[in-house]
């Protein structure tokens, strides 16, 4: 059996030969990488809306390691720009809905 690092793919170590398997661990220098990050701190995203909240946010969550950050997307990414706003996407009712109604 080899042993491999599962993040680096260095070999770790290879026991009975005549075996082909492999396996995967974490290998020293990948562990001590691992155990060194700091954990990531939450992040706060603001509207634009209501971007003249953000310096007071950023002054309230200072302290505690918090990051604000003002939303910089242009539109909405989930809604196309061919169809209108509150016009229905689905085509046909919903099939759990029951037997489609017949519309004049």
């Amino acid at each position: 059996m080899i042993t491999v690092c599962a993040w680096c793919q260095r070999m770790i170590a290879a026991d009975a030969p005549d075996r082909l398997l492999i396996s995967h661990g974490m290998c020293s220098g990948c562990q001590t990488a691992a155990t060194a990050r700091e954990p990531r701190s939450p992040i706060v995203v603001v509207p634009v809306r209501h971007a003249n909240l953000l310096p007071a946010l950023q002054t309230l969550l200072r302290e505690s390691g918090i990051a604000v950050l003002l939303d910089r997307r242009v539109g909405e990414r989930r809604r196309s720009s061919d169809s209108a706003p509150g016009e229905e996407r689905r085509q046909r009712p919903d099939r759990r809905a029951g037997p489609p109604t017949m519309v004049c």
